[in-house]
């Protein structure tokens, strides 16, 4: 069924439904555009801030560890120490002393002569003698630097673990190293104590994109990052000592995360959450509106009946009134009284039927005077038409006496004059003149111009020639 045949009643009925159902659409997802994108934004900016905070604290943490191992190494007791291969007494106070703070989170802490083999270990002396030389620390470490290595796999337990260590010099000699070995749980609950939502949690990547630190602890060590399908973007910014957020797609899931650089390691720490968990609210709108639209829906179908209702009721009356004014019934409508726009319309249709009534009858007489007068012209017209009848006979008789050129025509082959009825000779241009309507122009032709005046004729030609 076409709408333009539905009644005036129900189309208005189902064009008030509509309007609420549009606002409730606009409305609803102008809403969830402008919360999701303010949403979005302040997840972003509490996950970069989330991850400046935890990158800062993990690097003063550490550079405090690693200043105070290098500030033990170049102690003059532990220096002589070392150097005369006393690694008891003394040395073994001062390094419990510091040390002991490490609580749990130390796996060892020992000195290695300057081959690299570990001569003290006040935590565990199951590494006495083991062979470090070819560890990058150690090596670090021979050229005079204090180092915080990777994550690595101890060689004792191994447990994954990171290295803080620095050298002991004596007279600029090279004579060993002090370190100690953290375990990764040490970056784990630097970083894990902090969450987005119940979705969100912190990781952390090396310089070359391994995971170091992740609450699913067998990915430490044996995920690259920068390998993940989805997560390889945002690995490689992090890499790149990035401050920012980026969207990623981790296992099927789309996540925002915000990371920042360990600038004195090259590590990164990344703090992330599902996207669902911080649109949440955008989505919560949407629910709302679903769940109130049948109400309002309900709400807006009796209004609008009833609306509908009082606007239509007297524009049927009018219809049925025009019906009936077109067979000819002169009828009013009776005056509803109202003062608004359809209250005017019912009092014009009755003056218009006022005036239609009149005009009719009026045309009825007029039609009456029209019919006598075609009848008078009618008889005008045949008198009228007798007379033109013998002028076009006398303009037929004119016609045929009017001058024409047709026939065989006597020409002179030499000077071309043409004879005449009578027998004389005239000019082809005054007797075609005085039997047609023609009239002659003169020139002269290239050719006679030629042999009458040569002198012309080669002027002219000259001219043209390039």
């Amino acid at each position: 069924m076409k709408i333009r045949n539905l009644s005036l009643w129900i189309k208005m009925v189902i064009g008030g439904m509509l309007v609420v159902i549009i606002a409730f659409v606009i409305v609803g997802s102008a809403n969830f555009y402008y919360v999701s994108k303010s949403m979005e934004s302040f997840a972003r900016e509490r996950a970069t801030l989330i991850a400046k905070s935890l990158a800062d604290h993990v690097e003063t943490d550490l550079a405090g560890k690693l200043k105070a191992i290098s500030m033990l190494a170049v102690d003059p007791q532990v220096v002589a120490a070392a150097s005369a291969g006393n690694y008891y007494g003394v040395m073994e106070a001062k390094m419990k002393a510091i040390f002991q703070s490490y609580g749990s989170y130390l796996e060892g802490a020992f000195i290695t002569d300057k081959s690299g083999i570990i001569r003290i270990d006040t935590v565990d002396v199951k590494r006495l003698g083991l062979d470090l030389s070819d560890r990058r620390y150690f090596l670090n470490a021979r050229t005079g630097n204090p180092t915080i290595s990777d994550a690595m796999f101890s060689r004792a337990t191994g447990d994954p673990i990171i290295m803080l260590s620095a050298p002991i010099m004596a007279n600029h000699q090279f004579v060993g190293v002090i370190a100690c070995a953290l375990k990764i749980n040490y970056l784990l609950d630097s970083i894990g104590s902090v969450t987005l939502g119940k979705t969100g949690y912190s990781f952390m990547i090396d310089r070359n994109g391994m995971t170091i630190a992740h609450p699913r602890k067998d990915y430490i060590l044996t995920k690259d990052s920068l390998r993940v399908p989805g997560v390889e973007n945002v690995a490689a910014r992090m890499t790149a000592q990035e401050t920012g957020t980026a969207e990623y797609s981790f296992e099927g899931t789309p996540k925002m995360a915000g990371f920042a650089p360990i600038e004195i390691t090259g590590w990164s720490v990344a703090v992330t959450q599902d996207r669902s968990e911080f649109l949440g609210p955008a989505r919560t709108i949407i629910s709302n509106i679903l769940v109130f639209s049948p109400i309002a829906l309900f709400i807006a179908l009796i209004l609008g009946t009833m609306i509908a209702r009082e606007l239509s009721q007297p524009i049927q009356n009018l219809s049925r009134a025009a019906k009936g004014l077109a067979r000819g019934e002169w009828q009013q409508l009776p005056d509803t009284g109202r003062k608004d726009e359809i209250g005017e319309v019912v009092r014009s249709f009755n003056s218009m039927s006022e005036q239609l009534q009149e005009t009719f009858m009026a045309q009825k007489r007029a039609e009456d005077d029209l019919f006598r007068l075609n009848q008078e012209l009618e008889q005008r017209v045949s008198l009228r038409t007798g007379e033109l009848t013998s002028k076009t006979t006398e303009l037929e008789k004119a016609l045929s006496e009017v001058k024409k050129l047709s026939g065989l025509l006597p020409i002179c082959s030499s000077c071309k004059k043409i004879r005449d009825d009578k027998g004389y000779w005239n000019q082809i241009e005054s007797y075609i003149k005085d039997h047609s309507e023609a009239e002659f122009s003169h020139g002269i032709c290239p050719d006679c111009t030629k042999k009458l005046y040569p002198d012309i004729f080669e002027k002219i030609h000259s001219d043209d020639k390039p």
